[in-house]
């Protein structure tokens, strides 16, 4: 039962650190910083500006946050870092006027290379995106038209 409850998480962290390597490798090889995530049919779902490829993220448990005042112990096995891909998106389908302008953009000038995956990957991976999103200060989340994210390497 628990190996259950536990599958999503999993699939998450599988499905995020799968595509961050496929994008810093397709980076590496064709010097390329921008991608188009498509659905089989060719239509546009993502539109991903990789902008660091040597970034660090530390994640910290939620439960250790709530329950301590003062900064957590740099010690502590709770904390863990680890390598990232900060990158910029614009969901396609979700675009305001000015997004809709770089989407556009994107497609005519063919800027983004194309990446197919399954429609289902792309939502999920969204969700993922949308959730690191969520967890940078508001202060973090956009810069210009483009949320900001990252994913783990």
């Amino acid at each position: 039962m628990a190996a259950t409850a536990n599958w999503p998480k999993k699939t998450s962290w599988f499905l995020e650190r799968t595509v961050s390597s496929r994008l810093l490798g397709l980076s590496t090889s064709l010097c390329t910083f921008h991608f188009t995530l498509q659905a089989p049919d060719g239509k546009a779902f993502l539109l991903v500006w990789l902008l660091n490829s040597d970034s660090i993220i530390a994640s910290v448990p939620e439960e250790d946050v709530r329950a301590e005042v003062a900064p957590p112990d740099l010690d502590s096995p709770s904390l863990r870092a680890t390598r990232a891909l900060k990158l910029l998106y614009i969901t396609c389908s979700d675009a305001s006027i000015q997004q809709k302008e770089i989407v556009s953009s994107w497609e005519v000038s063919a800027i983004g290379h194309p990446v197919v995956l399954p429609l289902k990957v792309c939502e999920e991976l969204l969700q993922v995106i949308d959730d690191s999103n969520a967890t940078l200060p508001v202060s973090m989340r956009c810069m210009r038209s483009y949320k900001v994210a990252y994913l783990r390497l």
